[in-house]
């Protein structure tokens, strides 16, 4: 095994820590694209309250081992309503999520997600007071016109296409509650806690559309909630080791992803109108993200030329 895993050890240490970030992101999402590949093939024989408890509870099960290990002190919460609120909106995010992909093709749905950033925008400056300047507020102007052209609101809007922007809106909610609830929580905490609220929220709509899977159908659960573990790994990894200004690119690849696997294994693509919608959404999040990096490199540089102050 030690033979196998050389080369790739050996051939990972030549790239660059941005190089090797983009090869994480480029994992994630092909993951990804798979895991919405089995909730959409699942999406025709459960409801999305079923398929969103499943995934909570795996979830669970996969943390359970780690969970044990933890001291009852880490888990204890400061901020039980905002938890709550969290747990709330990333619950309506998976039921909206897993509702819109059963029913509209994957690459129009990653085309709407695309448009979370800019939902976390808004919501950080209304809620956190968080300071935009006119060229962040143009610049997700012009990506909420790409969603408009997407969604084409009118009076026979498809539905599908609602439940795909709402289920943007409410993850854009649940990370705008992370920077305020991990001030008193550490990230084991957040993401147990998500886990378990998204489990006891969905129960309800679990119950109400029970069927027990059968033989192979609980294979293909097994795979969708590991797949999108998986796919969360490979995101957190990739940010983790490379700049998020060149990162973060390598996640719009999810959309060509997509429209493969819709084509090949659907037998659908997505209308005209995605195309130029998401170019817009892709310009504005990407031109958002550069700009961010180059102030951030800019202060860092600022700051490390302060001489150093005076001993007393």
């Amino acid at each position: 095994m030690n033979r196998l895993l050389h080369p790739l050890a050996a051939f990972s240490a030549r790239l660059s820590p941005n190089s090797r970030g983009m090869v994480w992101m480029i994992l994630s999402g092909i993951v990804f694209t798979i895991h919405l590949g089995l909730v959409k093939t699942l999406g025709g024989e459960f409801g999305s309250g079923l398929l969103a408890f499943f995934r909570a509870a795996a979830g669970m099960l996969i943390l359970l081992p780690v969970l044990l290990r933890t001291r009852p002190e880490t888990l204890r919460v400061h901020q039980p309503g905002l938890m709550l609120l969290r747990g709330g909106l990333a619950s309506a995010g998976f039921l909206l999520s897993f509702a819109a992909i059963a029913i509209m093709p994957m690459s129009q749905f990653n085309a709407i997600s695309f448009s979370r950033p800019l939902f976390i925008i808004v919501l950080a400056a209304i809620f956190l007071h968080e300071k935009v300047g006119a060229q962040r507020w143009i610049a997700t102007g012009v990506g909420c016109v790409g969603v408009l052209i997407i969604v084409q609101p009118s009076m026979q809007m498809e539905m599908s296409s609602l439940l795909a922007l709402g289920a943007a809106l409410a993850f854009a909610g649940s990370i705008v509650m992370v920077k305020e609830l991990s001030r008193l929580h550490s990230t084991l905490t957040l993401i147990i806690a998500t886990n378990l609220l998204s489990g006891l929220f969905t129960l309800p709509f679990a119950l109400h559309e029970w069927q027990t899977p059968q033989g192979e159908q609980w294979l293909v659960i097994a795979l969708m909630a590991l797949t999108a573990t998986a796919a969360q790994a490979c995101y957190i990894k990739g940010m983790a080791i490379g700049e998020a200004s060149y990162v973060t690119a390598m996640d719009f690849l999810r959309l060509p992803m997509a429209v493969a696997a819709d084509w090949l294994v659907f037998k659908t693509l997505p209308g005209f109108w995605v195309w130029p919608g998401t170019a817009l959404i892709i310009g504005a999040t990407a031109y958002i993200s550069i700009r961010e990096a180059r102030l951030r490199e800019r202060a860092r540089i600022a700051a490390a030329a302060l001489p150093p102050e005076p001993l007393p």
